[in-house]
């Protein structure tokens, strides 16, 4: 499931208008078409929801679409039928398996801007406040983080 129409082709509409999260929240069905963006794997049948602000990955389906899932500990390993890697997720401390980019046979071209770099730190740090975020650039207590613009108010979805 994606919340972003520009990564999907041919989209078509979709019967079921709803899906239920975990939590129980409702997210509206725009559409089902397939991604194929660079530096993404390729998918068939995704869901276009509205207002998702996290792409979500339904095991089953990559299953039913032929391709393997292999699951250990520390992380996730997804090859089509011939063995071929195509993505690989590493295990959060949510017990989620979060997608790690890695140069596959489709690109390694990096889409991220700035503003989603901003809140990708955000996400990546628990949600730690824009004040403090601040604060740790400047101390550069995080070592591969370098110096982002960060707008107060704007806050994630989540917070």
């Amino acid at each position: 499931m994606r919340g972003v129409k520009k990564y999907l082709l041919h989209i078509k509409s979709y019967l079921t208008s709803f899906v239920t999260f975990g939590n129980g929240a409702n997210g509206e069905i725009n559409g089902i078409g397939k991604l194929l963006c660079t530096g993404l794997p390729r998918l068939n049948d995704v869901l276009l929801v509205k207002s998702l602000t996290a792409n979500l990955i339904s095991i089953s389906q990559l299953c039913d679409q032929g391709l393997k899932v292999h699951f250990t500990k520390p992380e996730c390993l997804v090859t089509d039928e011939k063995n071929v890697f195509l993505m690989r997720g590493v295990m959060s401390k949510d017990n989620c398996y979060i997608w790690v980019f890695q140069e596959t046979s489709y690109s390694s071209t990096c889409l991220m801007t700035k503003e989603d770099e901003v809140k990708l730190w955000h996400k990546k740090v628990g949600h730690l406040n824009l004040k403090d975020m601040k604060k740790i650039m400047s101390e550069e207590a995080i070592k591969c983080l370098q110096k982002l613009k960060i707008e107060e108010g704007k806050a994630c979805s989540e917070c």
